[in-house]
């Protein structure tokens, strides 16, 4: 007999019904933030000096990265929680951000530090900018690589590809705007970030879009602006 499919394996899984609500949750999501990246409003960035003055930031080794370092960017406030921290590599002349490890400090399910992942993404790269350039206009954004995406929801929407393609592999591609595994990934824990880069500091970064998401092989999920 020959043997049942991806999709014959997991339509009876308890988890299905629940993957299938949050893909259409991070869908929905996605289609928001494309409408909010084609029409902004009233940017309301973070300063630097508020940066400075909430986070400190060191630099650690990383052996992943190009540079064989990254930033490690901490809340400064006292606080009682742990596991929180940025950990990213931003190469501003290659106008890139490798993004390895990110999470803020969480109280009862809630975020309590006052940045996001996106301003911390964009006060990094414009400290390492800064360090290596000085005060000059900052290299275009190009691309933002998030390593080995493991967000809950970014896992169920390749879940969700997964049933959708009858497939057990990981759903690997380059996706556009028109796509709805583009607006699905957008819409994910992992996606908020590089939309908000582009919806608060687009115009620092001199980008006004996300022209494609790509997902690789290795599950990273690339970001690339235009």
């Amino acid at each position: 007999m020959p043997h049942p499919s991806y999709r014959q394996l997991r339509k009876n899984s308890q988890d299905y019904c629940r993957v299938a609500d949050v893909y259409a949750t991070c869908l929905k999501a996605g289609h928001d933030r494309l409408a909010l990246i084609a029409n902004p409003g009233i940017r309301k960035p973070k300063s630097h000096e508020d940066f400075l003055a909430e986070y400190g930031t060191a630099e650690v080794e990383n052996n992943d990265s190009p540079t064989n370092s990254a930033l490690l960017t901490t809340w400064k406030k006292p606080y009682e929680y742990a596991d929180h921290g940025y950990k990213n590599t931003p190469v501003p002349d290659e106008g890139v951000l490798l993004s390895w490890q990110n999470g803020r400090v969480m109280k009862d399910g809630r975020p309590v530090d006052p940045f996001t992942n996106a301003d911390i993404y964009f006060h990094q790269y414009l400290l390492v900018h800064r360090r290596v350039r000085g005060d000059g206009p900052l290299p275009r954004l190009k691309r933002l690589q998030r390593q080995q995406a493991r967000g809950s929801d970014t896992e169920d929407v390749m879940f969700w590809l997964r049933w959708d393609r009858d497939h057990a592999d990981t759903p690997v591609g380059t996706f556009g705007p028109a796509s709805d595994t583009y607006a699905a990934f957008l819409g994910s824990t992992n996606g908020s970030a590089a939309a908000f880069l582009v919806i608060q500091y687009g115009d620092q970064l001199g980008v006004s879009k996300i022209t494609s998401i790509e997902l690789t092989k290795a599950q990273d999920l690339v970001f690339l602006f235009g």
